[in-house]
């Protein structure tokens, strides 16, 4: 939501019809309100990890185990996350054997001068699939890298020059 109201107080108000024109005001009051909430919701978490970082700090100096060290303790979240792993690795060396399979009967239907695989589509030849990212990673976005405060900050220093 912050991006799409970013992107109409950036656009030049000659573009808009009337009704939208009239309600930019109140386009960026809603900006600048989200942006505040954005801004508070990271202030806590970084008050909440320099409080848990102190607290670590604390147990070291006293000579007690902290919560990174090996207590005992089992981390569902974090034996799934390796399971995940493994899986992610299984996945990979049987998308690599596949690979290797339609290689190797490309390789021996030339031989035989027969065409029995589809050489319509050739994963190598498409430059749109990739299995590193893409088609395998439809869950990884450009704007995860994206600061939204920042991208406000820039839209609405430029609509004030």
């Amino acid at each position: 939501m912050i991006f799409g109201l970013t992107a109409i107080i950036s656009t030049p108000p000659q573009a808009f019809p009337a009704i939208v024109s009239q309600r930019l005001p109140d386009i960026t009051k809603q900006l600048a309100v989200l942006a505040i909430k954005m801004k508070d919701e990271r202030m806590k978490v970084l008050v909440d990890n320099e409080k848990y970082c102190k607290e670590e700090e604390e147990k070291r100096a006293r000579g007690e185990k902290s919560d990174e060290e090996g207590d005992g303790f089992v981390d569902e979240e974090a034996s799934d996350e390796e399971e995940d792993d493994d899986d992610d690795e299984n996945e990979q060396a049987i998308l690599k054997k596949i690979e290797k399979a339609r290689k190797a009967g490309k390789a021996a239907a030339d031989k035989t001068g027969g065409d029995e695989l589809d050489d319509d589509y050739d994963d190598e030849e498409d430059s749109d699939y990739e299995y590193t990212g893409g088609d395998l990673a439809i869950y990884d976005s450009a704007l995860d890298s994206v600061d939204e405060l920042l991208t406000v900050k820039s839209a609405l220093e430029s609509l004030n020059s």
